[in-house]
């Protein structure tokens, strides 16, 4: 039987352990995938179209821990995205504010779990990213990469990076999402 300090240390290790393949993962998802066997791009609704609940987490008002849960459409282009009409998809997201931003900084970091159906199953992915507070940012502050964890039906297993692109401001925001597979 293992010593009280023995199991401690175990589980010191196993949790080092876990963080270090977490980062590996993140990191990995910090270039877009470089052998892609398939890529698959949709266009959300306008941001103001997602069905939204917060969960505050932390002190009242905008706090790390609090959470956000997101739902809403997926379009085949740009055009049926503004216009709303068109063949639709699903996806539903979970975002954690980790912290807050400051004035001088400006930038609230977030981590994000999410999950979209599209035509042949559903691709799981996640990741941190910054938001900036101000409108206008800059064309990379528009745009985040995340980690493929896998999926269901044809992406079942899938791996690789996703693409979210920014276009727009405030609740009239469309995401290209571009879902990079790899081999």
């Amino acid at each position: 039987m293992p010593t009280p300090r023995l199991a401690r240390t175990a589980v010191l290790v196993l949790a080092l352990c876990v963080g270090l393949v977490g980062f590996g993962a993140q990191a990995v998802a910090s270039e877009p995938t470089k052998k892609v066997r398939k890529t698959i791009t949709v266009y959300t609704s306008p941001q103001k179209t997602w069905d939204r609940t917060e969960t505050d987490g932390g002190p009242a008002g905008a706090s790390a821990g609090d959470i956000v849960y997101f739902s809403g459409q997926y379009f085949p282009t740009l055009a049926e995205a503004r216009s709303m009409k068109g063949p639709k998809k699903h996806f539903l997201q979970v975002m954690t504010r980790v912290s807050n931003g400051t004035i001088i900084d400006g930038e609230n970091f977030w981590w994000m779990e999410n999950s979209s159906f599209l035509p042949g199953g559903r691709i799981d992915y996640l990741g941190s990213f910054k938001m900036p507070n101000t409108p206008g940012s800059s064309p990379d502050a528009r745009k985040h990469i995340f980690t493929i964890v896998g999926g269901t039906g044809e992406y079942f297993g899938a791996r690789g990076t996703v693409i979210h692109t920014k276009i727009g401001e405030g609740l009239e925001a469309i995401y290209k999402r571009e879902f990079r597979l790899a081999p």
